[in-house]
Formats: C-alpha cells, structure tokens, sequence
C-alpha cells in the first residue's frame, strides 16, 4: 500500500444541498496541488436523491470514486466499507455537510509525525458559531483502523467510542489549528431528535461507552468492518461527449504542449479504436484530462 498516498473518505445521506461545497473544498486543498497520489471516496447510504445529484456533478472532481450502500445502514458501516476500500494508508473521514479549510490536509501531513491518530479544531456555522474538537472528521491510518475493527454499527456515537476505546492502548494526537467548518442543521446526528446529543439513543451509548474497561489492546479489537454497497462506475457518455471532445481539440481553443488528440474514430482499425476510447476513459476518470470552462462551453485538457 502507497504509505503517503491520501484517501478522503466522505459519508453522504440526504444532503444533496450540501455535498458540492464539501467537494470543492477538498479538492481546493493545497495539498492536492503538489501531489497526485490521493483519491476522494464518497459513501452514499442508499440515498437515491443524494446519488442523483452526485451523477450530475462527479464529472467535476478529479480522483473521485462513488460508493452506495445496498440499504441504509447509517454513517458509521458506511465509513467502514469505503475505508475499508480505500487504495492509501492515510485517511480522512469526512462528512459532506461540512466544508475543509484549505489547508487541513497538508496541516495534518506535516504536524502528524508518527502519530496514526489526529483530532483538530474546529468551528461551526449555522445555528451556531462556537468552537471545538472534532469527533467524525478525524485522520487515521487505514492499518490501524482495520487493525481495532473500525467504528461500531451505531446509529450514532461510534466516533466518540472509537476515541475512548483506542485513547487507552494508541497515541491519539489533537492538533490546536483549526482545520474544518462544521455545518450545524436540525437533520444532522447530533441535532436530530433521534440520535441528537439529548436523545434516549445516544444517551444508552454513552453509558455503553463509560461502562466499557480497555486494558489493552486485545480488549480495543473488535469484529465490526462491513462491506455492503455497490460502486457506482459512471459510463463514458455521461463524463465526456466524444464529438465534442474531438471538436474543441480542432478548434484553436487548446493547446498541443497540453493536449493529446485521440483517434477514436479510426474505421480502419476496430481494435484501436477500442483501445483508444479505454485511453480516453481511464485519462478522465483519473484526472488526466480534466474539463475546463470556455465562454464557448469547455474543453478537455491533459493536465502536464
């Protein structure tokens, strides 16, 4: 496994109002600029409003993978498929109703030393504007997560028993930057009347949580990493129009130190134009070639 690659791992349910400011924030993150190796998995659980608007946008976001889960199973089994899927050692869970400061990767990479554990500061905005730690939103090596089991199948409060339970046996470090804006709104889990910081739910975990002894470490591991969802692969035609894509290659609006045409309509050669069109697919998919505004509409260009 790539041990500096970064995979940012974001649970999505019902906030289709909120997730595109979520994206453009992590991918506006100043660590993306100078590296390559990292990724963005989103975890929808079954969630077909969230998903449908995700189609429409994803074609945006370089390095993005999609996750829905085959029935919901609330964010914490969520965040166990995708982390368990991610390709790289360092991970940062997320949730898509809040938004990265942009330097939070790059603050966390380099203050992290070997510590497998990182909370930072945050602030909130929306029904308030104080100020604290984070509890979802947090860094932690993939080999450590796997390593404990991950979260527990909660509905609510599976971050806060992950800390407790690993704050006995691992080195847990909490940075004083603030790092992230957290969105507050009466459907979020802990302002919901269901799984809210007052209600009969997340009351019983807590309890579940002061009530457990770790000694060591053999006591922090758990069975918990769940895989149930299906990926989402978005066919070729939704991502670019091959038409257009050879179009605006023709018309002056790009660059050849930038570009690099694609024969895909090569009658002469099935195979090549197979291949060429699978080029052309993994190229988008892994952020290549990205797609850039014009006042004419876009164009496709190679990044160097």
């Amino acid at each position: 496994m790539n041990e500096n690659g970064v995979s940012i791992c974001i649970t999505a349910y019902n906030t289709q109002d909120y997730i595109k400011e979520c994206l453009d924030s992590v991918v506006n993150q100043s660590w993306s600029k100078s590296h390559n190796d990292w990724e963005i998995i989103v975890g929808i659980d079954c969630c077909n409003k969230t998903l449908d608007y995700l189609k429409t946008i994803m074609h945006n976001y370089k390095n993005l993978r999609v996750f829905m889960m085959d029935s919901n199973k609330g964010t914490y089994i969520t965040s166990n498929t995708i982390i368990s899927n991610a390709k790289y050692e360092n991970i940062f869970r997320f949730d898509s109703d809040d938004i990265m400061c942009s330097n939070l990767v790059e603050t966390i990479m380099k203050n992290k030393g070997d510590c497998q554990f990182v909370r930072y500061c945050l602030k909130n905005f929306g029904c308030n504007t104080q100020k604290g730690v984070s509890w979802g939103p947090i860094y932690i090596s993939k080999s450590l997560f796997l390593k404990y089991g991950g979260y527990k199948p909660w509905l609510c409060g599976a971050d806060s028993e992950l800390y407790h339970r690993l704050k006995k046996v691992e080195y847990i470090k909490t940075l004083p930057y603030v790092l992230m804006l957290r969105r507050v709104h009466k459907q979020s889990l802990t302002q919901s009347d269901e799984t809210g910081m007052n209600s009969k739910l997340r009351k019983e975990y807590t309890n579940i949580i002061k009530s457990t002894i770790i000694t060591c470490k053999a006591d922090a591991i758990i069975e918990c990493i769940t895989n149930t969802y299906k990926e989402i692969e978005q066919p070729l035609t939704e991502i670019v129009n091959q038409d257009e894509y050879i179009k605006q290659l023709g018309n002056g609006q790009t660059s050849d130190e930038i570009v690099e045409r694609y024969i895909i309509n090569d009658k002469s050669d099935k195979n090549k134009k197979v291949e060429s069109i699978k080029k052309l697919r993994e190229d988008i998919q892994s952020g290549r070639i990205i797609k850039i505004p014009t006042q004419n509409g876009f164009v496709w260009k190679r990044v160097k």
